[in-house]
């Protein structure tokens, strides 16, 4: 994930089964960003998570001061 700097980053989202230590940012701007290097089977489960689970993950993040206003 080049390009990202550090203190963009509110959380890491991962997933069991998934070889990277980040497949998932969720950055402190609301969006998310994807580990370029996931196979195509782990990029598949990585963008199902965020279209599930993505939205109350942000509220959550948001809730706790996590992301900017």
């Amino acid at each position: 994930m080049t390009g990202i700097r550090t203190d963009r980053i509110a959380c890491a989202v991962e997933f069991p089964g998934v070889r990277s230590l980040a497949p998932v940012l969720l950055l402190v701007d609301g969006t998310y960003a994807f580990d370029p290097s996931l196979n195509h089977r782990a990029q598949k489960a990585a963008r199902e998570w965020v279209r599930s689970c993505g939205d109350r993950f942000r509220n959550y993040a948001a809730a706790e001061g996590l992301l900017d206003q």
